[in-house]
């Protein structure tokens, strides 16, 4: 699996991409590159309800009114508007951004490219042709727009308690309506235990991709078979792990000043620290001593990267309600 940034498909480092900020040329260039192509863009039933306009043609003046839009929104600001009060009016100005045919696309399109590199190794696994992975994407863009949908409308404030849980069970349902149709479409009970333990196991293919990128041009690669031991054995230890905050739970739309707290930001790096000593101490016998080394060191680096996600959604969640 190629290494990608941790938040690119997952809602709950979207934070972190809409905290960077949005360069709209880029955007132009992305829109004007889809228009362009000569590729089906056409969405499963599945995703009708979410992407209902995605597949729409955009004309230059709705580019344009999107341009105008987005550096209003995500650009611009009261000086005296604070940093948390600014991330949440972005949340909400990405939340009406999904129903812009031009964005949308543009969303559609880059979860979809995100999401064939994630899969990348369970869609060589399963042997799928064209069509049927063209269809499989379908399901898994489905499940994370509805995700974002729900998320972003949820972390950019002004919701009651009661109308966040709503969206947190939107999301809980879509997850389970979607997994019944992956399932029925894999067919074959081994496909679907392996795409099960894919799913639970994304973080830690992630991590290891940066390892054995390190380890490649060290001249120590793995030998064959080593990486599914690893990744075993990093899920095992965390899914044992008794973490002190619930800032690990990915799934969770609480953006409450209290869960993103110095204390608790704290306490989860001390979490993750103890943890990947474990984790180190489980693969001693899997690596030579050179590769554990490396080991260690790529999973001090991803420690970091989590932490600074996390510090920068901090900055727009605390005194934000």
């Amino acid at each position: 699996m190629k290494n990608i940034a941790l938040g690119v498909v997952l809602a709950g480092a979207l934070c972190v991409i809409i905290l960077q900020r949005i360069e709209i040329g880029a955007l132009k260039a992305s829109l004007a590159s889809l228009e362009s192509s000569d590729e089906d863009k056409s969405i499963p039933v599945f995703t009708e309800s979410v992407v209902s306009e995605a597949g729409a043609s955009v004309s230059d003046e709705e580019v344009a009114r999107f341009d105008v839009v987005a550096e209003s929104g995500l650009e611009a600001g009261e000086a005296a508007e604070s940093e948390s009060d600014r991330g949440s009016r972005m949340m909400r100005n990405f939340a009406d951004f999904l129903d812009n045919p031009a964005y949308n696309k543009m969303m559609v399109a880059s979860q979809k490219a995100a999401l064939e590199v994630m899969y990348e190794d369970l869609i060589d696994f399963l042997v799928l042709d064209d069509k049927e992975k063209k269809y499989f994407l379908d399901l898994l863009v489905s499940r994370q727009m509805n995700q974002v949908q729900h998320a972003m409308k949820a972390m950019g404030g002004g919701l009651s308690d009661e109308e966040r849980d709503e969206a947190q069970e939107a999301i809980k349902s879509n997850r389970e309506e979607m997994a019944e149709e992956i399932e029925y479409f894999l067919n074959e009970p081994n496909d679907i235990e392996e795409w099960k333990f894919y799913e639970k196991t994304i973080e830690e293919r992630m991590t290891l991709s940066g390892v054995e990128k390190e380890l490649e041009n060290s001249g120590l690669p793995l030998e064959p078979g080593v990486s599914r031991q690893l990744i075993e054995a990093m899920h095992d230890e965390k899914q044992s792990f008794d973490f002190s905050t619930d800032l690990h739970n990915q799934q969770s739309l609480d953006t409450s000043p209290e869960r993103f707290s110095d204390e608790n930001l704290a306490s989860f790096g001390d979490d993750l620290e103890r943890l990947d000593g474990q984790i180190a101490e489980s693969v001693e016998g899997i690596l030579t001593a050179e590769q554990l080394e490396i080991f260690i060191a790529s999973l001090g680096q991803m420690r970091q990267l989590k932490l600074s996600q996390l510090e920068m959604a901090a900055n727009m969640f605390r005194n934000s309600k």
